[in-house]
């Protein structure tokens, strides 16, 4: 049966990851005993349920619990300058428990830890930072591996335990086979201390002590007797340290039994800042949070209950004294004001361009005495616009056409004109058996452009939050019957941000921000949208900008059109050609700001 690979975090220094192999049995009761063929099915499938807990232990040690099947082999251990492989033989994980989890943001010398199935094995490779070393234990079930920093623990091997310090009086003692009970009435006697000895303290000690504190005389009789004492008031009880502990163990076990039969207390709160259904969700965890769905994680007890109001954003607890006090400090941590972030982005977008065109269109030809038409330059076709008209002898001839006063010769022969012209000059020369008409055409154009976009959201710490600004643009898509459908995509600037507020005032946020808009249509009228967006995670001081991302680009266009061989003719080849130059550059700049909004010195909130 296939289960799901979970990941969460329990805490800011504990991170928890479960991982069931593809033939992992669903479990009905924790404590129930696996049957035969359960077991068989492992042993024949060589895979096993594993569970990872991540933990940051004593000088920031990286602390590792792996729960392994009971009868596992030993790994094989390799250690590389920043790697430490484990792998363990005939123990092959599911195909989706194979990844790899950060946890670099827990402060430990661990960096990643990644699990992988290589053939029958599973290769648990622990990458490290610098200066580190590491310890593994076996406990049947549970394999620990501990990644510790060097240097810290160099420091720790220095903090040995320093010696006790005993500012007692000083006394003399020189006894042989004298009563323990004895030896404390004695001491008792000398401190002026309030000692009383448990029935069970029994024996005869050897003392020779000469001039030393008191404290120090007791603390050796009672080290050499295994002996405990415990302060009630001004007086100390002396007793076998074994006596003590299950004296204090039954007293513990008396008050939890009490609380349980206690009476149960209903406690109204009223939440400030948080809502109802977080706690709601907190409770929830924490009794589903362990896979047997027992409630012994739970904070209130097997008789208490919770009720949610969220009109009122109202909770009330039913349970024994102590639970409620639980409660009550609960409330008092988790029902605070939230910090909030201001992100403001300055998206800058700046254009130049420069564009220059020329060219040029002319035509030459002649006619003849009987008026047609015959083209000089270009030839192989007659000029057009002549109108057919009768002369003297009856015959036709060939005139222009005459078009608002102006004879109109037809096309030129030489056609390069330029395409978005914003002048041209104009040539003419007509005579009765020639005509020459030149053409130059010019475009110049300049421009100069910058967009400013600055979107800006309020977020609380750790919860995301988005804006945008735009339009959807629809376009037309055909759908399987062949019919078409309308459908829509974004073009908008917006920003999706979540920040995290570090202890020394910095700000780390997981960003994205986006600039698309229409660029081009297609032939067919389809939108094209031009994207402009960047996704990054990176840390900023409170109030400090960064810039997220820049994109650069330049266009250099040089087109020439013009007349085989005429124009390649130095000077008089001009008149046969069409030349364009275009220079294009475009900037793209993103900055961001984050600044925090101080909202924890707001007083006077008595509900």
């Amino acid at each position: 049966m296939m289960k799901k690979v979970t990941v969460k975090v329990l805490s800011g220094l504990s991170l928890s990851v479960l991982m069931v192999s593809a033939w992992a049995e669903p479990v009905q009761n924790a404590n129930a005993p696996m049957t035969q063929q359960q077991v068989s099915r492992r042993v024949i499938n060589n895979v096993a349920n594993v569970e990872m807990n991540f933990n940051r232990g004593t000088g920031n040690a990286g602390v590792m619990s792996f729960s392994l099947p009971p009868r596992h082999s030993a790994p094989k251990i390799e250690r590389t300058r920043n790697e430490l492989i484990l792998t363990f033989p005939d123990l092959a994980l599911a195909a989706n428990a194979q990844r790899s989890y950060d946890v670099a943001e827990f402060g430990t010398p661990v960096r990643n830890v990644s699990l992988q199935r290589m053939g029958n094995d599973t290769k648990i490779t622990i990458a490290n930072g610098a200066a580190w070393d590491y310890s593994v234990k076996d406990n049947g079930s549970q394999y620990v591996v501990t990644v510790n920093n060097q240097a810290a623990l160099f420091n720790a091997l220095d903090e040995r335990p320093k010696p006790k310090s005993f500012k007692g009086g000083r006394i003399t003692l020189d006894f042989q086979d004298v009563d323990v009970r004895t030896i404390l009435q004695i001491i008792a006697k000398e401190s002026g201390q309030n000692i009383v000895a448990s029935d069970s303290v029994q024996g005869k000690m050897t003392l020779n002590l000469k001039d030393v504190p008191w404290d120090q005389a007791l603390d050796l009789v009672m080290q050499a007797r295994n002996l405990d004492m415990r302060k009630h008031g001004n007086v100390w009880r002396i007793a076998p340290r074994n006596e003590l502990l299950n004296q204090e163990r039954d007293q513990m076990r008396g008050q939890r039994e009490l609380s349980e039969l206690g009476a149960l207390l209903s406690r109204t709160f009223q939440l400030k800042y948080k809502s109802v259904e977080e706690f709601k969700t907190l409770l929830e965890s924490t009794t589903t949070g362990n896979s047997s769905g027992s409630s012994s994680n739970s904070i209130l007890t097997s008789r208490g209950s919770a009720m949610f109001d969220t009109g009122t954003n109202t909770m009330i607890v039913t349970d024994t004294q102590p639970v409620i006090t639980k409660f009550e400090k609960l409330v008092a941590q988790l029902d605070v004001p939230v910090r909030q972030v201001m992100i403001e982005a300055r998206i800058v977008e700046a254009n130049e361009g420069f564009s220059r065109e020329l060219g040029v269109k002319w035509q030459a030809g002649s006619v003849d005495d009987a008026g047609h038409a015959h083209t000089g330059v270009g030839g192989g076709h007659n000029i057009s616009g002549f109108n057919s008209g009768s002369n003297n002898s009856g015959g036709s001839t060939w005139q222009p056409q005459v078009n608002n006063g102006v004879r109109d010769w037809g096309q030129p022969n030489v056609y390069l004109p330029a395409t978005a012209a914003t002048s041209a000059i104009s040539l003419w020369r007509s005579t009765q058996h020639g005509f020459l008409g030149l053409e130059l055409s010019a475009m110049q154009e300049n421009n100069k452009g910058k967009v400013v976009s600055s979107p800006r959201v309020l977020t609380q710490d750790r919860k995301e939050a988005s804006l945008s600004e735009g339009e959807d643009v629809p376009y037309q898509t055909a759908t399987s019957s062949g019919a078409t459908a309308t459908q829509f995509v974004e073009a908008v600037t917006g920003i999706k941000v979540t920040p995290q507020i570090t202890p020394d005032g910095n700000v780390i946020m997981t960003l994205k921000v986006t600039k698309n808009s229409i660029s081009r249509y297609t032939p067919l009228g389809d939108p094209v949208i031009g994207k402009k967006e960047v996704e990054t995670s990176a840390m900023v001081e409170n109030g400090g900008t960064m810039v997220v991302g820049g994109i650069y680009v330049e266009e250099n266009t040089n087109d020439a059109g013009k007349v085989p061989l005429l124009g390649d003719i130095p000077v008089l080849g001009n008149l046969f050609k069409h030349t364009t130059k275009k220079n294009a550059r475009r900037e793209l700049l993103i900055f961001v700001t984050p600044r925090i909004i101080d909202t924890l010195n707001t007083s006077g909130l008595n509900y």
